[in-house]
């Protein structure tokens, strides 16, 4: 086997393995949405919806 072949397929499969990692591990069980409701100055409903994450990073 050539050692390049062998370097780019480890370099690879590493980068797989890690993407594949923080999809799993990357499940927002801990973010929630907040819906606010009110009415703005022309009589309109407007609805607001936050996104709230308790996570430090998210990937």
């Amino acid at each position: 086997m050539n050692k390049i072949t062998l370097i780019f397929g480890s370099i690879f499969t590493l980068a797989v393995s890690v993407l594949f990692f923080i999809n799993l591990s990357n499940d927002h069980k801990e973010c929630g949405k907040i819906v606010k409701n009110h009415v703005d100055a022309s009589g309109n409903k407007v609805e607001v919806v936050e996104h709230i994450c308790k996570e430090n990073y998210s990937f």
